[in-house]
C-alpha cells in the first residue's frame, strides 16, 4: 500500500505537510503512513479478520469503491517519537486528531464505526464515498477534476504589460549592492548595482538568472536577490527550510507576523529571504 502522498488529491498533500509541520512545532512527530490504496490492496485489508488472520479494520471493500484512501482524499499517520508507531499515550493521537481538524481535516478519532484514530481525510465528499461514486463512478473521472500540482518552480506575475502579448513582472531587490550583470553568468560585466527595495521589471529567465530593465538598464541578477512580494508568516515556530522537502535543513523558525522576502515557489513550497537567510517554507503558512 503505498505511502507517497503525491498521488492524492493536490489539497491533501497540501494540509499533509502543514499538519505534519504544525505537529512538529507542537512537540508531536508523525509522518504519513498509508495514502492511495488501490481495488487489490483495499480487498485485502477488507479480507483481514474475514477471510484471512487478523483483526477488523475496515467495513469498506474495494471492489466497490468503498474506501476514501481509494479516492486519494485520505491519509494514515504514526508517531515517530520513538515511543511505539501507534502508542496511545499521552493523549497523542487526540491532540493531532485536533490540530488535524483546526486546519481543516476530518479525524477518524470521530467515527462511532470503526473508530480510526491515525486517520485524515478531506471533509468535502462527505464521511463515505457515497457521494464520490454517485458523481465520478471511479477514481480516474474523479482525479481529472484535479487542479494542476506540478512540481515545477513558479514565478509570481504581479503586473501585465499594457503591450499585448508582452508580459512583465514588477519585482524589487532584496539585497544592497546587487550586481545587475550584462550577460547571465557570475563573471558577466556589471552593468550597475540596485540596493534593497529598488524596483525594476523582470521580462524573462535563464538558468537562476533573471533578466530585468532597471530604468532603461537591460541585464541580468541573480534569482536569490529578486523578490515579487513581501510575506507575512501565519504561525509560531514555523520551519525555514534549505530545500523544499520536509527533509531538508532547518536554518531558522519564524513565528507570527514575521515578515520576509518572496523570491518564488516550488510546489507547496515558498522561496523566501528572511534577513539574509534564503531557504523554503511551506505555502500553508505564508500570507
Amino acid at each position: 500500500m503505498s505511502r507517497d502522498i503525491t498521488m492524492c488529491h493536490p489539497r491533501l498533500q497540501r494540509l499533509a505537510v502543514q499538519l505534519i509541520d504544525l505537529c512538529g512545532s507542537q512537540g508531536l512527530p508523525i509522518q504519513i503512513g498509508e495514502s492511495f490504496r488501490t481495488i487489490a490492496e483495499q480487498d485485502a485489508l477488507y479480507a483481514q479478520g474475514r477471510t484471512k488472520p487478523g483483526k477488523i479494520v475496515t467495513n469498506a471493500k474495494g471492489s466497490s469503491y468503498s474506501s476514501m484512501h481509494q479516492w486519494g482524499v485520505a491519509f494514515d499517520f504514526y508517531r515517530v517519537d520513538g515511543k511505539g508507531a501507534y502508542n496511545e499515550e499521552e493523549n497523542f493521537f487526540q491532540k493531532v486528531g485536533a490540530l488535524g481538524k483546526s486546519i481543516g481535516l476530518e479525524w477518524g478519532g470521530d467515527w462511532k464505526s470503526i473508530v480510526d484514530k491515525p486517520h485524515f481525510q478531506l471533509p468535502d465528499w462527505g464521511s463515505t464515498p457515497s457521494r464520490l461514486k454517485s458523481e465520478y463512478k471511479t477514481f480516474n473521472h474523479f482525479k481529472k477534476t484535479w487542479p494542476d500540482n506540478e512540481e515545477t518552480f513558479q514565478f509570481p506575475e504581479n503586473t501585465l504589460s499594457s503591450s499585448p502579448g508582452k508580459r512583465i513582472t514588477v519585482a524589487y531587490s532584496c539585497g544592497d549592492g546587487v550586481r545587475v550583470r550584462k550577460d547571465p553568468k557570475t563573471n558577466g560585466a556589471v552593468l550597475r548595482t540596485v540596493n534593497h527595495g529598488n524596483l525594476f521589471d523582470v521580462t524573462g529567465y535563464s538558468g537562476q538568472w533573471v533578466k530585468v530593465n532597471v530604468a532603461g538598464t537591460v541585464g541580468y541578477i541573480h534569482e536569490d536577490y529578486v523578490a515579487y512580494r513581501t510575506g507575512t508568516c501565519t504561525g509560531n515556530g514555523v520551519r525555514v527550510r534549505k530545500t523544499p522537502s520536509l527533509k531538508g535543513t532547518v536554518l531558522r523558525t519564524l513565528n507570527r507576523g514575521n515578515l520576509f522576502d518572496v523570491l518564488g515557489y516550488s510546489g507547496q513550497w515558498v522561496k523566501v529571504n528572511v534577513a539574509g537567510t534564503r531557504g523554503y517554507v511551506n505555502k500553508a503558512y505564508v500570507s
